[in-house]
């Protein structure tokens, strides 16, 4: 419900729905959207969201920014302000405001809608890097690609829809021989910036994210590996170590100065597209059992190819059958 035109509106209609029928701070209550993404909700929390900092903290909030500049011991002047999400990159590409790239793990030329400007978009770029274990179709427009690892070549932590922060161990070595955050750490070096990227494993960088999000909305500063072990995951905010995790929000008070909830009136707004004369369906989409995202990993093994090789298009047999029963002309034409 959130991947259309107005998502957030869906989205804050549902909250205020939960908020009217107390759905809220209670044992089988709650509300959340389903990401595509295995660690949708951990990806925000670090930071990867363009408007964000690490711990859901807002970038352009001056003690948001004050605080990580010190943890990060950088000048505020140097962390950069809000920037563009994944869709609003391409039109800034094609308009030189966004003249290289670097990608990681996405492929874009098939999850991203406009095939053509977008590949229009990234092959007008100035220097196009890609890291990914498999060459995808993005990855084939690239000037530069290095290999990237997978999360059983990794040590690292995600999170869940409910906040429940967990950790996997890496279970083999990359073929290459390097994890995405030695790549990383390792360009940072040779663009002179490998002061800030002095890490000596994954659990160096866990432990800076816990840093950074002390306080914060998503606190991790009381989350350690050996905790997460322990408890078998542990739920965010946790704002020490002696605090065992808060397994569910708003039991006593919401994230208001009051601890009172607010509503949010939204307007009606039509589709962005609607049903006309030239284009008469209502398309929507849909998810295949058998494929993750764009396909890039699992279009790659045998089994899963050979139930679904290639996409489709449902349609009701009304669009067929309507049109035949009312010109004598169109019958049978649903066969073709």
């Amino acid at each position: 419900m959130e991947h259309q035109s107005k998502g957030v509106d869906n989205g804050l209609a549902a909250i205020n729905l939960a908020l009217a029928t107390g759905n809220f701070g209670r044992p089988g209550a709650g509300y959340s959207t389903l990401t595509g993404q295995g660690n949708g909700q951990g990806g925000r929390e670090v930071g990867q969201k363009a408007t964000q900092l690490p711990g859901c903290r807002e970038i352009e909030d001056p003690e948001d920014r004050a605080y990580i500049c010190s943890v990060w011991g950088i000048r505020e002047e140097e962390l950069p302000h809000a920037g563009y999400p994944a869709t609003l990159m391409i039109p800034a590409m094609l308009r030189k405001e966004i003249r290289a790239c670097l990608l990681i793990c996405s492929n874009p030329l098939v999850s991203l809608p406009d095939l053509h400007t977008a590949e229009r978009a990234f092959r007008g770029l100035d220097f196009f890097v890609v890291i990914d274990p498999f060459l995808s179709e993005t990855a084939e427009l690239a000037d530069v690609v290095l290999p990237g690892s997978l999360w059983a070549e990794e040590e690292g932590t995600t999170t869940s829809l409910e906040g429940r922060v967990m950790k996997y161990n890496q279970a083999v070595d990359p073929p290459a021989g390097r994890q995405d955050w030695q790549t990383i750490c390792e360009l940072a070096r040779r663009l002179g910036k490998g002061q800030y990227f002095a890490y000596g494993s994954s659990r160096d960088i866990f432990d800076e994210l816990r840093l950074c999000t002390r306080g914060a909305r998503s606190d991790y500063w009381g989350i350690t590996y050996e905790k997460i072990e322990a408890q078998g995951g542990v739920f965010w905010p946790c704002p020490s170590e002696e605090h065992p995790g808060t397994p569910r929000l708003y039991e006593e008070r919401f994230g208001f100065p009051d601890g009172r909830a607010r509503f949010h009136a939204v307007p009606y707004i039509p589709p962005a597209e609607e049903p006309d004369e030239t284009y008469p369906f209502v398309l929507t989409t849909g998810r295949v059992i058998y494929h993750y995202l764009s396909g890039n990993q699992t279009r790659r093994i045998p089994f899963l190819r050979e139930m679904a090789p290639y996409p489709w298009v449902e349609l009701h047999e009304q669009v067929f059958w309507a049109p035949a029963r009312a010109d004598p002309q169109l019958r049978g034409a649903h066969r073709g």
